[in-house]
């Protein structure tokens, strides 16, 4: 998926997560082939949240925050019957944890590398199905569904309702 400038500057948020998410991805592979596996690491798990981001602006849920974010992966890959993705989150999180740390060998990245690129195909699936529901089967989905749409504060601003968070300035990649 390639996108212009001027094509992301018109495209909804949710779309232009998307396009992020597909730019990191190219970006950890040309990381890797560099050799900087600090960089190719965090490239991954910017694409892993930039998808999650998109399918949560979409679904008016909140994802300005790191506990939303696992959130939204945690309830999406449980709603769309795929708990294994959740995996692929947590594989991404770790490699977030790299590019701070700088301990896990080249052949582990390429690996969630892998990883990572079926979990943004697999989530732009469901951001290709804006009609489909996601209904909660017990009480902690509940919970997580009920943290993921109520009014947030963010800590430096005024509350924002998840409508008015979607109307702010748009991301770039």
């Amino acid at each position: 998926m390639t996108t212009s400038n001027r094509e992301l500057k018109r495209a909804s948020p949710p779309e232009r997560y998307r396009a992020i998410s597909h730019h990191r991805l190219r970006q950890a592979q040309e990381e890797l082939e560099r050799g900087d596996l600090a960089q190719a690491s965090e490239k991954i798990w910017g694409a892993t949240v930039s998808i999650i981001k998109a399918v949560a602006q979409q679904r008016g849920w909140n994802h300005h925050a790191h506990n939303y974010l696992q959130n939204a992966a945690f309830f999406l890959t449980h709603a769309i019957g795929r708990d294994d993705l959740h995996l692929a989150f947590l594989s991404a999180e770790d490699l977030h944890s790299n590019y701070y740390e700088h301990q896990l060998p080249r052949h582990i990245i390429e690996v969630r590398l892998g990883i990572a690129q079926a979990f943004v195909e697999e989530l732009s699936e469901v951001l290709d199905d804006p009609q489909r529901e996601f209904i909660p089967d017990s009480p902690d989905q509940e919970t997580l569904l009920r943290s993921l749409t109520r009014q947030v504060r963010l800590s430096h601003g005024p509350e924002f309702t998840a409508e008015e968070l979607a109307d702010l300035p748009p991301v770039e990649p």
